[in-house]
């Protein structure tokens, strides 16, 4: 189970801090909360922001890649799935860090693409494309911040699309990951 506190919340400048405060209730801001807590209380969306306030660890990129993953489908030229691929090798020690930031630069690329085509063409089908890359560009960064990003994208693109069953899955997995014991 992963813990922060409200500190470290606040400490990154949440968009609504008085929510925050209420999920506070009258605990000392420098005791664990546990990311259970903060999902009970609050949603998904929130819960899910709140990763940005955990120190980096190799699980936390495994979820994002799981997340890009669960949506590299929607984008029909496989650019997000081969560098989602190629995060997956990266990770177990087959893919060098050079492989690694080509894979990003060519989702980056697709990503801007489709987005410049969904303004132009105004298409949901397009958007969500195009948030597939950018989950996959996201998830290859070592960072909690940009797995977070990661993360949020792909749940964004799953609500885009309205799947519920993907929406859901990404919850499950996001319970599984940070709020079990």
């Amino acid at each position: 189970m992963y813990y922060t506190t409200i500190r470290k919340i606040l400490n990154n400048n949440p968009c609504d801090p008085i929510k925050v405060i209420r999920l506070a209730g009258s605990i000392d801001y420098n005791l664990p909360i546990a990311f259970k807590h903060i999902y009970d209380r609050t949603d998904l969306q929130d819960a899910i922001w709140c990763i940005c306030t955990l120190d980096y660890d190799a699980e936390i990129q495994q979820f994002a890649l799981r997340c890009a993953r669960s949506v590299e489908h929607l984008d029909e030229t496989d650019t997000a799935k081969k560098c989602n691929d190629t995060l997956e090798k990266y990770l177990k020690g087959e893919a060098t860090r050079e492989d690694l930031n080509k894979a990003t630069r060519a989702a980056t690329t697709r990503a801007a693409i489709a987005v410049t085509w969904a303004t132009w063409a105004a298409s949901v089908a397009l958007n969500a494309a195009a948030g597939a890359a950018w989950a996959a560009a996201w998830a290859t960064q070592a960072t909690t911040a940009s797995a977070t990003v990661a993360i949020r994208t792909a749940r964004d693109v799953a609500a885009i699309s309205k799947d519920t069953k993907l929406l859901k899955q990404i919850e499950q997995d996001f319970l599984t990951t940070f709020c079990m014991e």
